[in-house]
């Protein structure tokens, strides 16, 4: 019973916080890959953040660690290139990216369509962000 009531008779801090945060989104799980290349974050209500480093000279695909429940996700990005220091940021607009061409979206990743090719120096970071499977 201590662990519900303090001593004057109300809850204790611990049944007061499970209480207050009833309904609110928490973190449950944070994963990264050795590499540092893929990482997610999974919250109580089950929507999660994925993040994967794409180097489009050496893969024409991304697969999230975690597959999604539909493919109601969101997708944003991030380019960088090392030799020129240069980072542009970017929102994935009708599911094509100028030069990376998005052709393919399913739950457990996406795939590159477009014809440009970028340097080898340049790497991109997405970002998927919805609901788990």
């Amino acid at each position: 019973m201590s662990e519900i009531l303090n001593s004057t008779g109300g809850a204790s801090p611990l049944v007061k916080a499970v209480l207050d945060n009833i309904g609110r989104r928490y973190l449950v799980e944070h994963w990264e890959s050795e590499d540092g290349s893929q990482e997610y974050d999974l919250y109580s209500d089950g929507y999660i953040v994925q993040k994967v480093v794409l180097i489009p000279s050496q893969n024409n695909s991304v697969s999230f660690p975690k597959e999604f429940r539909d493919l109601k996700y969101k997708l944003s990005t991030c380019s960088w290139d090392s030799v020129q220091q240069t980072a542009d940021v970017g929102t994935i607009a009708n599911w094509n990216w100028t030069w990376f061409g998005l052709s393919q979206k399913t739950t457990t990743g996406i795939s590159k369509g477009g014809n440009v090719s970028p340097s080898r120096t340049v790497s991109i970071e997405i970002i998927a962000q919805g609901y788990a499977a």
